[in-house]
């Protein structure tokens, strides 16, 4: 954990921009649509909501300097037919256990509205799990609160994933993730291979193309509020457990979550971006495994799994700069509280600031490290 927020914490050192956006004078909550479309605006962002002959269209855009909005995210489902050779890892025929939130989407409410905030309800079942999702707007924001709750039938469970394609015409220029993906003989292939929440140093996926931008940050607090124990989750290693792994009851161990970046899934042009609850197979170098096969089935202990995350859109961000608004939320929400309450730090915060400023502001030993030429 205090690797995580030292993270967040340089992050948010480097950006010198406060995470706030600016809302139109005019900015203000609307609702329009009929029971075919449905459309949520802020003056910001919004959503749009579209019938079709099979499950909802949903996009999310975002209003540009010209007062136009844009889109900038969509839910993704993708088309094996077409694309028999794409990610395995977003096929939801490989179990009988797994559900794409994008593919479970048919009915739509508003939820709750009121002159501040806009929640919207979307629902879908299949022969296996029902589904429930929430897509929360409020007035002056420039980002959306998705949460996600699947109940289903059998305690038993592959995955509940969120899949979002971001709408850029060229491969991003800035992408930032709690770790890489990559081939090697320990980890397996890449493809194979998803962010384990093991890894959420700095909990976000961030692109950025020109001046699209969007980030999926997950809502850490929902991990612990709604966690599900397992009997057989976080289990799997490659090689053995280190002697510095901590023991943990074995009532004790949740269903993990876990984020995904994939730039080439072979079923889209476009990056996608996942979120969701899900097991893997820990491997060296912070990597997490996951098979395509009935092996990642996992028995619950309930029946109810939820997961959240904020969607963060802009149309006309500076170039390379968007990074600084996710790391003051990250700091706000998360890092600055934690520090502040000091019962994870074996000392002060004052004290780890002067140890640290003590290091890097002072010469060291020569015995530690050579002065370096020019230093004063």
């Amino acid at each position: 954990m205090t690797r995580l927020f030292l993270n967040i914490m340089i992050m948010s050192m480097i950006a010198h921009e406060a995470y706030a956006v600016t809302a139109p004078r005019d900015s203000r909550l609307s609702v329009s649509g009929d029971a075919q479309r449905m459309r949520i605006e802020n003056g910001i962002i919004a959503v749009e909501l579209r019938r079709g002959d099979g499950p909802l269209d949903i996009s999310f855009q975002a209003r540009n300097s010209k007062g136009n909005y844009q889109d900038v995210c969509e839910y993704f489902r993708p088309d094996f037919k077409k694309h028999p050779e794409g990610n395995k890892l977003f096929d939801t025929s490989v179990t009988p256990y797994r559900y794409q939130a994008s593919e479970m989407v048919g009915d739509f409410e508003i939820l709750a509205q009121s002159d501040d905030k806009v929640v919207v309800r979307v629902t879908g079942k299949t022969e296996d799990a029902q589904m429930e999702q929430t897509i929360s707007l409020s007035r002056g924001d420039a980002f959306f609160h998705v949460e996600v709750s699947a109940t289903l039938n059998k305690p038993l469970l592959d995955y509940v994933m969120s899949s979002l394609v971001f709408k850029s015409k060229e491969r991003p220029e800035f992408i930032h993730s709690p770790t890489a993906k990559k081939t090697d003989k320990r980890a397996g292939p890449a493809q194979d291979q998803v962010i384990g929440d093991h890894a959420f140093h700095s909990p976000a996926v961030i692109l950025q193309e020109g001046p699209l931008f969007a980030a999926l940050v997950p809502d850490l607090d929902m991990i612990n509020k709604y966690r599900v124990v397992s009997p057989d989750a976080r289990r799997m290693f490659v090689g053995r457990r280190s002697k510095f792994s901590v023991p943990i009851e074995a009532d004790k161990y949740t269903m993990p979550t876990a984020l995904d970046l994939n730039l080439v899934s072979g079923l889209t042009t476009h990056p996608v971006l996942s979120y969701g609850t899900m097991d893997f197979v820990v491997s060296p170098h912070i990597r997490y495994q996951r098979s395509n096969d009935a092996s990642m089935v996992r028995k619950l202990h309930k029946l109810r799994v939820r997961y959240g995350f904020p969607l963060f859109l802009r149309p006309d961000e500076p170039a390379n700069a968007g990074y600084r608004k996710i790391a003051r939320y990250l700091w706000k929400r998360y890092g600055h509280p934690f520090f502040m309450h000091e019962r994870h730090l074996a000392m002060p915060f004052e004290a780890y600031v002067k140890t640290v400023y003590g290091v890097v502001s002072k010469p060291m030993d020569p015995k530690v490290q050579a002065p370096v030429p020019g230093y004063y």
